[in-house]
């Protein structure tokens, strides 16, 4: 029995990237136990590609008009979470930290998914939705801003490409009592498709853009994050 063990720095890999990673190296060791030949042609783009497009990107209108997008959409952000009773900031340094583990039954899962159908909402925008209601409720807000990873692969050429892509995008829904779930469902979805819209600038430049006060305490714009991963297949 032999394993393989691959460390990438995230400076050069994304979670997409990995699984990019896993089948080829599958497709790579399938030909290897049948005495062929390796099935997978030259890559025809590398990183240094994408670079030099999201370059030239920055540099032409359709980056101003994005940058434009979310200087309006997180103007006056709310106010950062308290990260205990009465409002004061923890010691990040000091915080105690953990996993909690929760396993959805599947039923409640498809119902979801059906749920999200009905909508033409996946099924992160339902579980993103429900989130937010929560996070709401909990805090006594009608405005949640979540920020979350997207994969930025908005050209076909970038798929099989091995990079650091992932973008982060913030997500903000303006909540009201009286919405029914599949209502602020609907808002969440618009929310989510517009801002997949103008995700290609990099975070970094929307934060200049924006110029939100700084805090030491807690990340720019929100402390919230919220991602759906799917489950690699296995490699063989």
């Amino acid at each position: 029995h032999h394993i393989l063990l691959v460390t990438v720095h995230h400076i050069i890999a994304d979670g997409w990237s990995i699984g990019v990673l896993t089948r080829e190296v599958g497709r790579f060791y399938d030909a290897r136990i049948a005495a062929s030949s390796a099935p997978l042609p030259p890559p025809a783009y590398q990183y240094s590609d994408f670079v030099r497009w999201q370059r030239v990107q920055v540099a032409n209108a359709a980056e101003a008009l994005h940058v434009a997008y979310w200087t309006k959409q997180l103007d006056r952000p709310p106010t950062t979470l308290p990260r205990r009773s009465g409002g004061a900031c923890v010691d990040r340094a000091a915080a105690p930290a953990g996993t909690v583990r929760r396993a959805l039954p599947a039923a409640l899962v498809d119902a979801l998914a059906a749920l999200g159908r009905e909508g033409e909402a996946t099924l992160f925008m339902v579980m993103l939705a429900a989130f937010q209601v929560v996070v709401a409720r909990l805090i006594g807000t009608t405005d949640v801003m979540v920020a979350t990873p997207v994969a930025n692969r908005t050209r076909v050429e970038w798929e099989d490409v091995i990079g650091l892509f992932v973008n982060t995008v913030i997500l903000r829904t303006r909540l009201d009592p009286e919405l029914s779930f599949r209502e602020v469902l609907a808002r969440v979805r618009a929310t989510a498709l517009e801002a997949y819209r103008h995700a290609d600038v990099p975070f970094a430049r929307v934060i200049q853009a924006v110029q939100p006060r700084r805090d030491t305490s807690h990340n720019p714009l929100t402390s919230l994050w919220f991602a759906l991963h799917e489950q690699q297949p296995p490699v063989r």
